[in-house]
């Protein structure tokens, strides 16, 4: 809402407890705000003021938690969420200071607000549970001293309040499109406070480093086979194995930090849009690397060899699946070369340029999901 129609808005609610044309005016306000956003709703006449259901809260270091705000637009969504127009608070679901988010949204209707807490309680004691970054040793190794507790989901201002709706205020649904219109921004500003992709790039594939898969260097870091029908006409996206928001620089750019994933299977290694919520359908564990470096084997009749003289350390690794169910959803994408050794597991070769590194970067992934795994059983 501009300047001029808050100015606006805010005479017509003057002229209506004066009582002056307020039913021309009305719908003349009401015409105006439906076709600037269809999902701004006008308040109940003012002898009939509706009461809403306002909850707030800080959210604190959760910003750099995977795909965690996406999440709180999602429930807001689910739980017919508003955000006051003119209220100052955007789409209620804001970045605040020291890696917080701030939450602020209002309910038609209790039991929606109540269901909404709800699903925050849960979202933070899951996070603070199987999520909690164990970096200490990490954090040591990399020379950085900060101390873990500083990566500690917590809720604190926590407020719900009811009162009714006035004229002034009209509402407007909070939806997760508004999530994605919040990175765009980010992204175009270019802030460095940005949620990138440990909390947003996954949602689009506008915003993955996608690579071609005709490179025999690629193909040997790919567990999927190369021709199934996620990759018709379509690139491989570039999966960090260490989440991208934990990285150092150095370690965000190593490319033993990555695999190369079609859409379908990266969302599912990262656990985004998967059910239940956040939960990775399989993880990776190495059963044995060498160190010795041996000739990039040709993946495919069709794959080009960009350096014959290039030469990869092995890593052996096996693919657990979360269930059975999932292994045999997904196992029919695996890798040709690939061989089953149990209703949820199967074994190959991967081949990286440092297989120590590839070794570390993958046990943190497994460590984390199946973290992720134990608080689900």
């Amino acid at each position: 809402m501009t300047e001029e129609e808050k100015v606006q808005l805010a005479a017509l609610t003057k002229r209506v407890f004066e009582g002056e044309e307020l039913a021309g005016q009305l719908k003349e306000l009401h015409d105006h705000l439906k076709a600037k956003d269809r999902r701004a709703i006008l308040p109940a006449p003012a002898d009939n003021l509706a009461t809403l259901y306002l909850y707030s809260c800080n959210l604190n270091n959760t910003r750099k938690k995977k795909c965690f705000k996406r999440q709180i637009f999602a429930s807001a969504e689910d739980c017919l969420a508003h955000v006051r127009i003119g209220d100052g608070y955007g789409d209620g679901i804001l970045d605040g200071e020291d890696h917080e988010i701030r939450i602020k949204l209002v309910f038609e209707e209790k039991p929606w607000m109540l269901k909404f807490q709800s699903a925050i309680l849960s979202q933070v004691a899951y996070t603070s549970s199987s999520k909690r970054p164990k970096y200490a040793e990490e954090l040591k190794n990399s020379g950085d001293d900060t101390t873990e507790s500083l990566y500690e989901v917590l809720i604190s201002d926590e407020a719900i309040e009811s009162f009714p709706q006035t004229l002034a205020l009209p509402l407007k649904r909070v939806v997760k499109y508004d999530y994605q219109h919040f990175y765009d921004v980010n992204k175009t500003n270019n802030s460095p406070d940005c949620d990138i992709f440990a909390d947003s790039v996954s949602m689009s594939s506008l915003f993955v480093e996608t690579v071609s898969i005709t490179s025999a260097e690629r193909r040997i870091q790919m567990i999927e086979n190369y021709s199934h029908e996620f990759f018709h006409g379509k690139n491989a996206e570039v999966a960090h194995i260490k989440d991208k928001a934990k990285c150092s620089s150095y370690e965000e750019k190593d490319v033993n930090n990555q695999l190369y994933l079609s859409r379908h299977v990266h969302e599912a290694f990262d656990g985004i849009n998967t059910v239940p919520t956040n939960t990775p359908w399989f993880a990776i564990h190495v059963l044995s690397y060498d160190e010795n470096k041996v000739d990039c084997p040709k993946i495919g009749p069709d794959a080009i060899v960009e350096s014959p003289f290039i030469k990869r350390q092995r890593c052996n690794v096996s693919i657990c699946f979360y269930n059975e169910f999932y292994a045999r959803d997904y196992a029919k994408y695996l890798r040709n070369d690939s061989t089953q050794l149990d209703a949820t597991t199967y074994c190959m070769d991967l081949y990286f340029e440092d297989a120590k590194k590839a070794k570390y970067y993958l046990d943190w992934k497994e460590q984390k999901t199946r973290l992720k795994w134990e608080g689900r059983n």
